[in-house]
């Protein structure tokens, strides 16, 4: 069955109402509210579920009443959805790239069902996700199913670059401490080829394409900690990481940052620590100053 445009949240409603349907299963009749509890996703999703259903001829509707159609056969499910811990941290991402975006405004209330019914879930899994984000730093609770979101002004700037010199200062000496012929180390060495393509040919790359890039190289060089809990911060990383490119778009599509990449990727695969710190410690100061000029952006037009 294709699931092309179909979101996670419509395949998962749609297939287990498949499975009640297959089970004669009263609740498969239940109210549109009541399915959205059983299956866990928005009544959004759950109405396009059944127009699903009733296009297949797998469900008849009169008015609100809900009739069995045709047989169901394993050619009518959609491949099995992400797990909900993946489905968790995707939420994340599109949250925290649309408030890098600047879908979300400083000090904006933002209410818990209304991102349930943009993001296409239920409530409970948005509040896991606002919590998520909260431990960020990003936003705050303020009442019942209500959040503010909190202003990237300079001293939150300042508080990332020095929170990036502490995370990835120490990874950066941590890489350098594997031998070099570390799996983990020749995976991170390894990226210099591609910075220095992509370099060489700025003109034939978007913003999107070194925005990878440069999640490949944060991400790789975290991954020299070998610790679970900094896993946390790839996604910290990421968020800000977009918001620097975003404002270097702006001035003119230029990759932020790649020269930087390049001398340290160089001094690490030269083994020259203090260069490759030094290098790493001008990176993170010149993304911090790239923040600071996007949170006056910001505030500036919130005027």
């Amino acid at each position: 069955m294709p699931n092309e445009q179909i979101s996670e949240y419509i395949q998962q409603a749609y297939n287990a109402w498949l499975v009640l349907l297959q089970d004669n299963d009263e609740r498969a009749f239940s109210s549109d509210a009541q399915l959205a509890n059983v299956f866990e996703v928005s009544r959004f999703s759950v109405q396009r579920a059944k127009a699903l259903l009733v296009e297949r001829g797998l469900l008849t509707t009169a008015g609100h009443k809900k009739i069995s159609g045709r047989k169901v056969l394993k050619k009518d499910f959609f491949a099995e959805p992400e797990s909900a811990e993946k489905k968790s941290t995707l939420l994340v991402k599109s949250f925290l790239l649309d408030l890098g975006r600047g879908v979300y405004r400083a000090d904006q209330p933002i209410n818990e069902s209304e991102l349930a019914k943009k993001y296409d879930c239920n409530v409970a899994l948005i509040r896991e996700v606002m919590l998520n984000v909260q431990g960020y730093s990003l936003v705050e609770k303020k009442g019942r199913s209500q959040w503010r979101v909190l202003p990237i002004d300079t001293e939150s700037a300042r508080e990332v670059t020095e929170f990036r010199e502490a995370v990835e200062l120490f990874t950066l000496k941590q890489m350098l401490e594997r031998s070099q012929d570390d799996p983990v180390r020749v995976k991170f060495e390894s990226l210099l080829v591609t910075h220095e393509i992509m370099y060489a040919k700025q003109e034939k790359f978007s913003i999107d394409d070194f925005m990878e890039l440069d999640k490949e190289f944060h991400h790789s060089l975290i991954d020299a900690c070998d610790n679970r809990f900094f896993d946390r911060y790839k996604m910290l990383i990421s968020f800000f990481i977009y918001n620097t490119l975003r404002v270097r778009e702006i001035e003119g599509n230029t990759f932020s940052g790649l020269l930087h990449h390049i001398e340290v990727l160089r001094f690490v695969r030269e083994n020259k620590a203090s260069q490759a710190i030094k290098s790493m410690r001008k990176h993170i100061l010149f993304s911090g100053m790239v923040l600071t000029e996007l949170s006056d952006l910001v505030n500036h037009r919130n005027l």
